[in-house]
């Protein structure tokens, strides 16, 4: 299931190009959105800064997950939160590919 967030082009956040020279830490960014929208949060459209931080402390206390991967997650669901709009973008693509070129479209 990881090959499914590994895109074949350069990651877009933001105005910065990231090369996909990291795998592991991509997929984690592109399981951390997934997470964030299939877990309904989304549609919060309020919560306490507490709680956001505990969600994130939690995820970095997994130390049988590889830190890379933690953080990567975290970035993910981070994302999700200041880019509610992914889950109406186009079903075909995953929400780290709609990420991608939602960026590469404001900032070009």
């Amino acid at each position: 299931m990881l090959e499914e967030f590994t895109l074949a082009e350069p990651l877009h956040l933001g105005d910065v190009r990231i090369t996909i020279d990291h795998e592991e830490f991509v997929d984690a960014i592109g399981y951390g959105l997934l997470s964030y929208f299939e877990s309904g949060e989304y549609e919060n459209e309020q919560m306490s800064a507490r709680d956001l931080l505990n969600d994130f402390k939690q995820t970095l206390r997994e130390e049988d997950i590889p830190l890379s991967w933690r953080i990567g997650f975290i970035i993910g669901e981070f994302a999700g939160l200041l880019n509610p709009d992914l889950d109406k973008d186009d079903p075909a693509l995953t929400y780290l590919e709609s990420l991608s070129r939602k960026c590469q479209r404001s900032y070009q």
